[in-house]
Protein backbone atom coordinates (compact mmCIF):
# COMPACT_ATOMS: atom_id res chain seq x y z
CA UNK A 1 0.00 0.00 0.00
CA UNK A 2 2.58 2.42 0.52
CA UNK A 3 4.21 1.85 -2.38
CA UNK A 4 1.49 2.53 -4.18
CA UNK A 5 0.56 5.55 -2.54
CA UNK A 6 4.80 6.69 -3.28
CA UNK A 7 3.71 5.77 -7.19
CA UNK A 8 0.45 8.03 -6.80
CA UNK A 9 2.46 10.61 -5.28
CA UNK A 10 5.20 10.71 -8.19
CA UNK A 11 2.98 10.48 -10.77
CA UNK A 12 1.23 13.63 -9.16
CA UNK A 13 4.31 15.92 -8.91
CA UNK A 14 5.50 14.31 -12.43
CA UNK A 15 2.31 15.48 -14.28
CA UNK A 16 2.30 18.43 -12.63
CA UNK A 17 5.74 19.64 -13.01
CA UNK A 18 5.34 18.66 -16.58
CA UNK A 19 2.23 20.80 -17.01
CA UNK A 20 3.60 23.93 -15.07
CA UNK A 21 6.63 23.65 -17.08
CA UNK A 22 4.72 23.48 -20.70
CA UNK A 23 2.85 26.76 -19.01
CA UNK A 24 5.12 28.34 -17.43
CA UNK A 25 8.47 28.50 -20.36
CA UNK A 26 6.31 29.61 -23.25
CA UNK A 27 4.51 32.61 -21.39
CA UNK A 28 7.89 33.71 -19.63
CA UNK A 29 9.12 33.35 -23.57
CA UNK A 30 6.19 35.59 -25.08
CA UNK A 31 6.34 38.00 -22.36
CA UNK A 32 10.04 38.73 -22.96
CA UNK A 33 9.96 38.72 -26.26
CA UNK A 34 6.70 41.59 -25.87
CA UNK A 35 9.25 43.12 -23.10
CA UNK A 36 12.11 43.24 -25.65
CA UNK A 37 9.88 44.53 -28.66
CA UNK A 38 9.06 47.54 -25.78
CA UNK A 39 12.07 48.45 -25.12
CA UNK A 40 13.22 48.15 -28.75
CA UNK A 41 10.58 50.54 -29.53
CA UNK A 42 11.21 52.92 -26.73
CA UNK A 43 14.79 53.00 -27.82
CA UNK A 44 14.11 53.34 -31.47
CA UNK A 45 12.02 56.33 -30.90
CA UNK A 46 13.69 58.24 -28.73
CA UNK A 47 17.29 57.60 -30.78
CA UNK A 48 16.38 61.13 -32.68
CA UNK A 49 13.88 63.54 -33.57
CA UNK A 50 11.66 62.53 -36.84
CA UNK A 51 10.62 64.80 -39.12
CA UNK A 52 7.21 64.44 -41.16
CA UNK A 53 9.15 63.96 -44.20
CA UNK A 54 10.57 60.84 -43.40
CA UNK A 55 9.39 57.51 -44.59
CA UNK A 56 8.94 56.18 -40.88
CA UNK A 57 7.37 58.89 -39.54
CA UNK A 58 3.60 58.07 -39.93
CA UNK A 59 4.18 54.53 -38.90
CA UNK A 60 6.45 55.56 -35.97
CA UNK A 61 3.57 58.34 -35.15
CA UNK A 62 0.95 55.24 -35.43
CA UNK A 63 2.99 53.02 -33.23
CA UNK A 64 3.10 55.85 -30.53
CA UNK A 65 -0.77 56.50 -30.66
CA UNK A 66 -1.69 52.49 -30.97
CA UNK A 67 1.52 51.03 -29.39
CA UNK A 68 -0.21 49.94 -26.13
CA UNK A 69 -3.14 48.51 -27.77
CA UNK A 70 -1.35 46.52 -30.13
CA UNK A 71 1.53 45.17 -27.40
CA UNK A 72 -1.70 44.54 -25.61
CA UNK A 73 -3.42 42.64 -28.25
CA UNK A 74 -0.01 40.58 -28.84
CA UNK A 75 0.23 39.73 -25.57
CA UNK A 76 -3.60 38.46 -24.83
CA UNK A 77 -3.53 36.47 -28.78
CA UNK A 78 0.06 34.81 -27.42
CA UNK A 79 -1.19 33.62 -24.34
CA UNK A 80 -4.37 32.53 -25.83
CA UNK A 81 -2.42 30.17 -27.99
CA UNK A 82 -0.41 29.04 -24.79
CA UNK A 83 -3.84 28.19 -23.29
CA UNK A 84 -5.43 26.84 -25.89
CA UNK A 85 -2.19 24.49 -27.01
CA UNK A 86 -2.02 23.54 -23.24
CA UNK A 87 -5.90 22.46 -23.35
CA UNK A 88 -4.71 20.51 -26.57
CA UNK A 89 -2.12 18.38 -24.91
CA UNK A 90 -3.56 18.23 -21.75
CA UNK A 91 -6.63 16.49 -23.24
CA UNK A 92 -5.04 14.48 -25.53
CA UNK A 93 -3.19 13.43 -22.51
CA UNK A 94 -5.92 12.49 -20.76
CA UNK A 95 -7.51 10.47 -23.00
CA UNK A 96 -4.68 8.14 -23.54
CA UNK A 97 -4.12 7.84 -19.79
CA UNK A 98 -7.42 7.09 -19.36
CA UNK A 99 -6.64 4.28 -22.18
CA UNK A 100 -3.93 3.33 -20.03
CA UNK A 101 -5.45 3.05 -16.77
CA UNK A 102 -7.99 1.10 -18.84
CA UNK A 103 -5.21 -1.34 -19.67
CA UNK A 104 -4.00 -2.09 -16.33
CA UNK A 105 -7.33 -2.22 -15.04
CA UNK A 106 -7.89 -5.15 -17.63
CA UNK A 107 -4.36 -6.21 -18.68
CA UNK A 108 -3.00 -9.64 -18.33
CA UNK A 109 0.64 -10.61 -16.79
CA UNK A 110 3.35 -9.25 -19.42
CA UNK A 111 1.41 -6.37 -21.10
CA UNK A 112 2.97 -3.35 -21.17
CA UNK A 113 1.75 -0.05 -20.19
CA UNK A 114 1.23 2.81 -22.77
CA UNK A 115 1.62 6.58 -22.05
CA UNK A 116 1.57 9.32 -23.95
CA UNK A 117 4.50 10.92 -26.01
CA UNK A 118 4.05 14.07 -23.89
CA UNK A 119 4.58 11.88 -20.74
CA UNK A 120 6.77 9.19 -21.75
CA UNK A 121 9.15 9.35 -18.35
CA UNK A 122 5.90 8.20 -16.43
CA UNK A 123 5.96 4.54 -18.08
CA UNK A 124 7.88 3.08 -15.91
CA UNK A 125 6.13 4.32 -12.84
CA UNK A 126 2.41 3.03 -13.74
CA UNK A 127 4.44 -0.61 -15.42
CA UNK A 128 5.02 -0.96 -11.78
CA UNK A 129 1.94 0.10 -11.19
CA UNK A 130 -0.01 -2.00 -12.74
CA UNK A 131 2.66 -4.85 -12.11
CA UNK A 132 1.38 -4.37 -8.26
CA UNK A 133 -2.53 -4.30 -8.81
CA UNK A 134 -1.86 -7.11 -11.09
CA UNK A 135 0.04 -8.86 -8.20
CA UNK A 136 -3.12 -7.75 -5.57
CA UNK A 137 -5.64 -9.38 -7.85
CA UNK A 138 -3.55 -12.35 -8.27
CA UNK A 139 -3.88 -12.44 -4.35
CA UNK A 140 -7.27 -11.40 -4.07
CA UNK A 141 -8.48 -14.31 -6.16
CA UNK A 142 -6.34 -16.75 -4.59
CA UNK A 143 -7.71 -15.70 -1.09
CA UNK A 144 -11.08 -16.48 -2.84
CA UNK A 145 -10.07 -19.66 -4.02
CA UNK A 146 -8.43 -20.59 -0.39
CA UNK A 147 -11.61 -19.33 1.04
CA UNK A 148 -13.96 -21.98 -1.47
CA UNK A 149 -11.13 -24.74 -0.16
CA UNK A 150 -11.26 -23.26 3.64
CA UNK A 151 -15.18 -24.04 3.63
CA UNK A 152 -14.85 -27.89 1.96
CA UNK A 153 -12.01 -28.60 4.14
CA UNK A 154 -14.05 -27.32 7.33
CA UNK A 155 -17.26 -29.29 5.87
CA UNK A 156 -14.96 -32.49 5.72
CA UNK A 157 -13.09 -32.19 8.62
CA UNK A 158 -16.67 -31.85 10.69
CA UNK A 159 -18.31 -34.49 8.96
CA UNK A 160 -15.99 -36.76 9.61
CA UNK A 161 -15.90 -36.76 13.39
CA UNK A 162 -19.65 -35.91 13.77
CA UNK A 163 -20.57 -39.02 11.44
CA UNK A 164 -18.79 -41.56 12.97
CA UNK A 165 -20.20 -40.18 16.40
CA UNK A 166 -23.88 -40.70 15.02
CA UNK A 167 -23.04 -44.34 13.45
CA UNK A 168 -21.92 -45.40 16.94
CA UNK A 169 -24.69 -44.02 18.61
CA UNK A 170 -27.17 -45.28 16.04
CA UNK A 171 -25.78 -48.56 16.79
CA UNK A 172 -26.37 -48.06 20.14
CA UNK A 173 -29.86 -47.28 19.94
CA UNK A 174 -31.01 -50.04 17.77
CA UNK A 175 -29.09 -52.71 19.21
CA UNK A 176 -30.66 -53.50 22.69
CA UNK A 177 -29.66 -56.79 23.08
CA UNK A 178 -25.86 -55.39 22.35
CA UNK A 179 -23.17 -57.25 24.52
CA UNK A 180 -22.12 -54.74 27.59
CA UNK A 181 -18.12 -55.54 26.18
CA UNK A 182 -19.72 -54.35 23.03
CA UNK A 183 -21.60 -51.63 24.32
CA UNK A 184 -18.67 -49.99 26.11
CA UNK A 185 -16.47 -50.02 23.38
CA UNK A 186 -19.03 -48.26 20.74
CA UNK A 187 -19.26 -45.88 23.60
CA UNK A 188 -15.68 -45.05 24.22
CA UNK A 189 -15.67 -44.84 20.22
CA UNK A 190 -18.46 -42.05 20.35
CA UNK A 191 -16.86 -40.42 23.11
CA UNK A 192 -13.43 -40.15 21.35
CA UNK A 193 -15.33 -38.92 18.05
CA UNK A 194 -17.08 -36.07 20.05
CA UNK A 195 -14.01 -34.97 22.14
CA UNK A 196 -12.58 -34.53 18.86
CA UNK A 197 -15.08 -32.48 17.45
CA UNK A 198 -15.54 -30.24 20.39
CA UNK A 199 -10.82 -29.76 19.99
CA UNK A 200 -11.46 -29.08 16.24
CA UNK A 201 -14.06 -26.47 17.31
CA UNK A 202 -12.33 -25.09 20.52
CA UNK A 203 -9.05 -24.51 17.44
CA UNK A 204 -11.26 -23.15 15.39
CA UNK A 205 -12.71 -20.17 17.97
CA UNK A 206 -8.72 -19.63 19.66
CA UNK A 207 -7.43 -19.15 15.54
CA UNK A 208 -10.10 -16.61 14.98
CA UNK A 209 -9.46 -15.06 18.46
CA UNK A 210 -5.60 -15.16 18.00
CA UNK A 211 -6.42 -13.46 14.38
CA UNK A 212 -8.57 -10.55 15.58
CA UNK A 213 -5.80 -10.16 18.39
CA UNK A 214 -8.08 -10.40 21.24
CA UNK A 215 -5.58 -12.09 23.18
CA UNK A 216 -3.07 -10.19 25.86
CA UNK A 217 0.77 -11.56 26.54
CA UNK A 218 1.57 -12.69 29.75
CA UNK A 219 5.09 -12.34 29.57
CA UNK A 220 7.60 -13.72 31.75
CA UNK A 221 10.91 -14.99 31.73
CA UNK A 222 11.16 -18.72 32.02
CA UNK A 223 13.74 -21.42 31.30
CA UNK A 224 13.54 -22.81 27.63
CA UNK A 225 15.04 -26.07 28.57
CA UNK A 226 12.83 -26.82 31.69
CA UNK A 227 10.17 -25.97 28.88
CA UNK A 228 11.03 -28.36 26.43
CA UNK A 229 12.01 -31.18 28.34
CA UNK A 230 8.69 -31.07 30.11
CA UNK A 231 6.62 -31.20 26.83
CA UNK A 232 8.61 -33.96 25.38
CA UNK A 233 7.76 -36.11 28.68
CA UNK A 234 3.72 -35.47 28.07
CA UNK A 235 4.79 -36.87 24.42
CA UNK A 236 6.08 -40.39 26.30
CA UNK A 237 2.99 -41.91 25.46
CA UNK A 238 2.64 -41.46 21.86
CA UNK A 239 5.92 -41.75 21.90
CA UNK A 240 6.10 -45.15 23.24
CA UNK A 241 3.20 -46.24 20.87
CA UNK A 242 5.21 -45.91 17.54
CA UNK A 243 8.35 -46.79 19.00
CA UNK A 244 9.98 -43.08 18.70
CA UNK A 245 12.57 -40.91 21.12
CA UNK A 246 13.01 -37.09 21.50
CA UNK A 247 16.40 -35.71 21.96
CA UNK A 248 16.67 -32.37 23.31
CA UNK A 249 20.56 -30.25 22.80
CA UNK A 250 20.44 -26.47 24.41
CA UNK A 251 23.65 -24.37 24.81
CA UNK A 252 22.91 -24.29 28.36
CA UNK A 253 19.97 -22.83 30.22
CA UNK A 254 18.71 -20.28 27.96
CA UNK A 255 16.02 -17.94 29.11
CA UNK A 256 13.36 -16.71 27.20
CA UNK A 257 11.35 -13.68 27.72
CA UNK A 258 7.39 -14.37 26.40
CA UNK A 259 3.91 -15.82 27.24
CA UNK A 260 5.17 -19.29 28.84
CA UNK A 261 1.34 -20.84 28.18
CA UNK A 262 1.32 -19.63 24.04
CA UNK A 263 4.67 -20.74 23.53
CA UNK A 264 4.30 -24.37 24.67
CA UNK A 265 1.34 -24.67 22.74
CA UNK A 266 3.88 -23.13 19.99
CA UNK A 267 6.02 -25.86 20.65
CA UNK A 268 3.53 -28.77 21.53
CA UNK A 269 1.66 -28.39 18.21
CA UNK A 270 4.99 -28.46 16.27
CA UNK A 271 6.03 -31.28 18.01
CA UNK A 272 2.96 -33.16 18.36
CA UNK A 273 3.51 -32.88 14.13
CA UNK A 274 6.73 -34.36 14.31
CA UNK A 275 5.45 -37.32 15.83
CA UNK A 276 2.88 -38.23 13.87
CA UNK A 277 4.31 -37.80 10.00
CA UNK A 278 7.71 -38.88 10.88
CA UNK A 279 8.84 -42.29 9.44
CA UNK A 280 8.38 -45.10 12.20
CA UNK A 281 11.08 -45.72 14.95
CA UNK A 282 12.73 -42.46 13.59
CA UNK A 283 14.03 -40.37 16.09
CA UNK A 284 13.06 -36.01 16.67
CA UNK A 285 15.78 -33.88 17.84
CA UNK A 286 14.97 -30.77 19.63
CA UNK A 287 17.73 -28.05 19.14
CA UNK A 288 17.93 -24.96 21.11
CA UNK A 289 20.30 -21.78 20.73
CA UNK A 290 21.21 -17.90 21.58
CA UNK A 291 22.07 -16.65 17.96
CA UNK A 292 22.66 -12.48 16.91
CA UNK A 293 20.06 -11.85 19.78
CA UNK A 294 17.65 -14.06 18.97
CA UNK A 295 16.65 -17.79 20.64
CA UNK A 296 15.87 -20.40 17.80
CA UNK A 297 14.50 -23.19 18.75
CA UNK A 298 14.83 -26.11 15.88
CA UNK A 299 12.63 -29.43 15.86
CA UNK A 300 13.53 -31.75 13.55
CA UNK A 301 12.19 -35.42 12.05
CA UNK A 302 12.74 -38.24 9.61
CA UNK A 303 9.81 -38.56 7.12
CA UNK A 304 8.41 -37.84 3.58
CA UNK A 305 10.12 -34.71 2.31
CA UNK A 306 7.20 -32.41 1.78
CA UNK A 307 7.32 -30.46 -1.80
CA UNK A 308 8.59 -26.46 -1.89
CA UNK A 309 4.78 -25.63 -2.94
CA UNK A 310 3.17 -27.10 0.20
CA UNK A 311 6.10 -25.29 2.08
CA UNK A 312 4.71 -22.21 1.54
CA UNK A 313 1.07 -23.08 2.58
CA UNK A 314 2.19 -25.24 5.67
CA UNK A 315 1.05 -22.51 8.18
CA UNK A 316 -1.98 -21.31 6.37
CA UNK A 317 -5.52 -22.30 8.56
CA UNK A 318 -6.80 -25.94 7.56
CA UNK A 319 -3.56 -26.62 5.77
CA UNK A 320 -2.55 -30.37 6.06
CA UNK A 321 -0.78 -32.78 3.26
CA UNK A 322 -3.29 -34.60 1.50
CA UNK A 323 -1.84 -37.66 2.60
CA UNK A 324 -3.03 -36.57 6.35
CA UNK A 325 -6.58 -35.72 5.20
CA UNK A 326 -7.93 -38.51 5.27
CA UNK A 327 -5.86 -40.21 8.13
CA UNK A 328 -6.83 -40.87 11.68
CA UNK A 329 -3.64 -39.31 12.87
CA UNK A 330 -4.59 -36.07 10.62
CA UNK A 331 -5.41 -33.17 12.83
CA UNK A 332 -7.80 -30.13 11.88
CA UNK A 333 -5.14 -28.22 10.54
CA UNK A 334 -5.09 -25.55 12.36
CA UNK A 335 -1.88 -26.81 14.53
CA UNK A 336 0.81 -24.60 12.41
CA UNK A 337 -1.86 -22.01 11.62
CA UNK A 338 -2.18 -21.46 15.64
CA UNK A 339 1.70 -21.69 16.39
CA UNK A 340 2.83 -18.82 13.59
CA UNK A 341 -0.06 -16.73 15.35
CA UNK A 342 1.22 -16.96 18.63
CA UNK A 343 5.26 -16.69 17.24
CA UNK A 344 3.95 -13.93 15.00
CA UNK A 345 2.66 -11.49 18.43
CA UNK A 346 6.03 -12.29 20.22
CA UNK A 347 7.47 -10.26 17.70
CA UNK A 348 9.01 -13.81 16.01
CA UNK A 349 9.13 -16.18 13.15
CA UNK A 350 8.48 -19.45 12.60
CA UNK A 351 9.94 -21.28 9.10
CA UNK A 352 9.69 -25.23 7.55
CA UNK A 353 12.47 -26.53 5.86
CA UNK A 354 12.46 -30.39 4.35
CA UNK A 355 15.00 -31.98 2.08
CA UNK A 356 15.77 -35.27 1.04
CA UNK A 357 13.53 -37.01 4.10
CA UNK A 358 14.68 -34.42 6.72
CA UNK A 359 12.08 -31.96 7.40
CA UNK A 360 12.63 -29.08 10.32
CA UNK A 361 10.71 -26.33 12.09
CA UNK A 362 12.82 -23.49 13.21
CA UNK A 363 10.96 -20.76 15.75
CA UNK A 364 13.00 -17.62 16.35
CA UNK A 365 12.36 -15.55 19.14
CA UNK A 366 13.50 -11.97 19.88
CA UNK A 367 15.47 -11.44 23.32
CA UNK A 368 14.12 -9.75 25.88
Amino acid sequence: MTTTNQHKAYLQSAITKRYRNQFWVPFITLTSIVLVVILFFYLTKNSRIWYGTELLYPLLFLMKELFPLIITIVWVSGLSVILFGQWRRSASDVVALVDSIDMMQRGRQGDLITTPANLVELQPTMQAMFDSALMNRKAVEEAERRKSDLLLFLAHDLKTPLTSTIGYLNLLQDSRDIEQKKRQAYTKIALEKAMRLEAFVEQFFEIGRLNLQEISLNKVEFSLDVMLAQIAEEFFPLLEDREKTISIYTSGDIQVYGDAELLARVFNNVLHNAIVYSDAHSPIAIEASDQNGATLITISNRGETIPQEQLNTIFEKFFRLEEARGSATGGSGLGLAIAKEIVTQHGGSITAVSNYGQTSFTVCLPRR
